[in-house]
């Protein structure tokens, strides 16, 4: 770029004299820069000053240096960022979104079934690289490899690009979480359905469980903010130890107890944590969508007769999800001699495929 050096004493001087000249002179689309005793105007062209009558009095120099625009030139997605390196078919096959977890980036190629296998790995890099450069605190791209699983709700992972260490912080509303994201479920796309809850009216030492806690999102969100008392459980032991190290490192150990804990054990008979807290619970929070109906019986043995607050999570169809799901949840409290007394809220947090939504229902449940 080429820019008028003046000193810093005459930089309004020479303003005052480009304005009444009526010429445009300074490229609006560049920084002015400052450094010692000078300032730094970036030109439209040299072409356009009369060296003998215009600023002569000023004793400026033309110069050439890196010139810094103020035009922020962000790629804001991944088809922006790719659309002059990827064929234009393979741009529209690409993925939709991908989550962010801390320094990994997770990335699921649903749509590249139809991609010859040659070709598949280097599509596939172009696209972590891109991801990478993006998100400046991303280190590593893996790829969805297979449907959450199992008792522990885990998936198959492969690394695309960056470094081999699936472990990683993540924070979210104030807090931070260490974390496996082999080993564990997390999901950060219930940021703010985590935000939500936590920020719901609780009061002075409301008893609350956290039936499937995993590394403790939820139970940690609440009890930074609010003067409860927590029974956080997971049946995962590597879950179980990372909630441990979490709610130390977030400073709730005085609130939230964690346990490794398959629920369905606190209704046997001579389990000392069930029987602790037998009917005693005010909130309970349900966040295993696909199988939450499989546990209202605990959910029932462990909340007040009197009433309390369920977070009930389900997978339903699109169609009439919540008359649908009420209806159920209504059935099956009612097996355990319960019922809904109040509906709260109920809400859509997230689609989870063409024809399924990931809901909430918040609800008012007590004894018959």
């Amino acid at each position: 770029m080429k820019y008028i050096r003046i000193k810093k004493q005459n930089g309004q001087k020479l303003l005052d004299l480009i304005k009444n000249s009526n010429r445009r002179i300074i490229n609006p689309n560049y920084r002015i820069e400052y450094e010692e005793d000078y300032i730094f105007f970036p030109l439209i062209s040299e072409n356009l000053i009369d060296v003998n009558s215009d600023f002569s009095e000023l004793r400026y120099k033309i110069i050439e240096r890196n010139g810094k625009s103020k035009i922020l030139k962000r790629k804001r997605n991944l088809v922006d960022y790719l659309s002059n390196t990827l064929p234009e078919q393979i741009l529209y096959l690409m993925p939709k979104s991908y989550d962010i977890i801390g320094e990994i980036a997770i990335v699921e190629f649903d749509r590249f079934d139809k991609i010859e296998a040659k070709d598949l790995t280097l599509y596939k890099k172009k696209i972590a690289e891109a991801l990478i450069k993006i998100n400046s605190q991303v280190k590593s791209v893996y790829e969805k490899k297979s449907e959450i699983s199992g008792k522990f709700r885990l998936r198959d992972l492969g690394l695309i690009l960056g470094i081999e260490n699936s472990e990683t912080l993540y924070r979210e509303n104030k807090t931070g979480y260490r974390l496996d994201v082999k080993k564990v479920f997390f999901s950060p796309r219930l940021n703010f359905e985590r935000k939500r809850i936590s920020h719901s009216d609780f009061f002075q030492d409301e008893k609350i469980v956290d039936m499937f806690a995993g590394v403790g999102p939820f139970s940690i969100q609440i009890a930074k903010i609010n003067p409860v008392k927590i029974f956080a459980f997971d049946i995962n032991p590597i879950a179980f130890r990372y909630m441990k190290e979490n709610v130390e490192i977030n400073k709730v150990n005085d609130k939230v107890n964690c346990f490794n804990l398959d629920v369905k054990d606190l209704i046997k008979p001579g389990n000392e944590i069930g029987n602790m807290i037998h009917n005693k619970i005010d909130r309970i929070i349900m966040n295993l969508p696909e199988m939450s109906f499989n546990f209202l019986d605990i959910t029932c043995y462990l909340m007040k007769q009197s009433g309390g607050i369920l977070h009930f999570y389900s997978f339903a169809d699109k169609e009439n999800s919540f008359d649908i799901v009420c209806k159920r949840l209504n059935h099956h409290l009612g097996e355990n001699h319960s019922k809904i007394d109040l509906l709260i809220n109920q809400r859509v947090v997230k689609a989870y495929s063409p024809k399924m939504d990931l809901i909430v229902i918040d609800c008012v449940i007590k004894s018959k």
